[in-house]
């Protein structure tokens, strides 16, 4: 299935062309879980994704935090562009989201125009200050980033026999 999009704001064919490949990879690679500190099994999560992604993506950025004004601790992608409005003969810089494993959804979505939603805090950020004190956070953690390396092994090999 292919991307749709509506948007009053010109959307790059690339970042379309993007999207439409991690929704192929997102379905193709394997089911993989993964054991913890503890010796609990845990699935690959979207944080696991995000990270994989960027090592392979590198135009967009990691980013850690919540979904839905803190409801739920989450990984995306970020990419700073340029948008130029159809209406209007001006460009301003924008914030293009990538969420390959949304809370909410059943396939990666992507958000244009996202700096001009009414509801920009539906993705919110950590602070490195915040980021520190959460229990959660496993990135400096080596088990958290071999999986992280196992995860982006799959996905090349996914999109190598695209």
């Amino acid at each position: 299935m292919l991307a749709h999009t509506i948007n009053l704001w010109h959307i790059w064919t690339q970042d379309v062309d993007l999207l439409n490949k991690i929704d192929q990879v997102f379905h193709l690679i394997p089911e993989r879980n993964f054991v913890d500190l503890n010796w609990r099994s845990i699935p690959v999560s979207c944080h696991h994704i995000s990270h994989a992604l960027w090592k392979i993506f590198t135009e967009f950025e990691t980013v850690d935090g919540w979904f839905w004004n803190r409801g739920w601790e989450h990984s995306w992608l970020e990419k700073r562009t340029w948008q130029k409005e159809l209406f209007f003969d001006r460009e301003f810089e924008d914030i293009i989201i990538l969420d390959p494993y949304p809370i909410c959804g059943f396939r990666p979505q992507m958000y244009f125009g996202y700096s001009r939603w009414p509801w920009k805090n539906l993705y919110m950020p950590l602070s490195w200050k915040l980021r520190e004190s959460l229990a959660w956070w496993l990135l400096c953690d080596r088990l958290f980033e071999q999986q992280v390396e196992q995860v982006k092994a799959d996905i090349i090999d996914v999109l190598e026999n695209l």
